[in-house]
């Protein structure tokens, strides 16, 4: 499964920064695999720039009946970025003030952004590669996005994601390609294990699995539609506790009462 993770990114890569890496030989299943992954992930027009960049490949065989599909993946490419949310009302209290003391707009302010729009899907849903992926091009690109290193720095350990961000510097590094060198937001000299975070990509399931709700039946007791969903948003904070404890008990408990609001007074 890993070779579908390595074409992946390899063809992801080749879309948004031109690269020109070795696809390695795959069945038509996992070419379909890929194709899934770049649609639920929304990059499907990325995936296929790299497709077409890479096309001379001798291994890069992609069935007709799934080629059609991918010609129809044809679309923007621009991501939209808008403010992230938080959950713990501390932060979203400093996230208003470094925002009003900004003047609301600055590109300094849209890295900030990226970064707490990551680590809210993390922690919530799963990687999505969008915010990740306007990061690493804000990155890349010092010239066009002059970002203020040591603003970013310090507005990230006010709103407590520096642990997470380093996270995210680890995936920069591992799926985009990026280097220690283009990243100052953030110290790179700790890498962490991504491996989890990858096998979570290849699931390939949309955040409706996810939900949970408590509600009220037929008797006077109060019962949960989806139990399995409420251990696995349990699991998945503690699992990201380390990362972001505010954040991570603030999402588990945000979730929770959300649940209640089904049920009847």
């Amino acid at each position: 499964m890993e070779i579908i993770i390595r074409n992946f990114f390899r063809l992801l890569r080749a879309g948004i920064f031109g690269t020109q890496e070795q696809i390695e030989p795959m069945s038509a299943w996992k070419w379909n695999r890929i194709y899934q992954l770049a649609m639920l992930q929304h990059v499907a027009p990325q995936v296929r720039e790299g497709i077409d960049r890479l096309s001379d490949q001798f291994f890069l065989q992609i069935p007709p009946q799934q080629m059609e599909l991918w010609k129809k993946a044809d679309g923007n490419m621009q991501i939209k970025i808008s403010k992230p949310k938080l959950s713990n009302k501390l932060g979203e209290k400093r996230l208003s003030k470094i925002i009003d003391e900004e003047g609301g707009k600055s590109v300094t302010l849209t890295a900030l952004y990226l970064i707490a729009s990551t680590a809210h899907h993390l922690l919530n849903d799963g990687l999505f590669l969008h915010p990740l992926i306007a990061l690493g091009c804000y990155i890349k690109q010092p010239e066009v996005y002059p970002i203020d290193n040591d603003k970013l720095c310090d507005w990230i350990h006010k709103l407590g994601l520096k642990s997470i961000a380093q996270l995210e510097a680890t995936l920069l590094i591992s799926y985009l390609g990026l280097t220690e060198e283009d990243i100052k937001f953030t110290t790179t000299g700790k890498r962490h294990d991504v491996s989890r975070i990858t096998q979570e990509l290849l699931q390939l399931q949309g955040t409706d699995k996810h939900e949970w709700q408590f509600s009220q039946g037929d008797d006077i007791f109060v019962h949960n539609n989806n139990t399995s969903a409420m251990f696995w948003q349990a699991r998945r904070s503690a699992k990201y506790f380390r990362y972001s404890p505010i954040e991570s008990i603030s999402n588990f408990v945000s979730s929770f009462i959300n649940s209640l609001t089904h049920v009847e007074e």
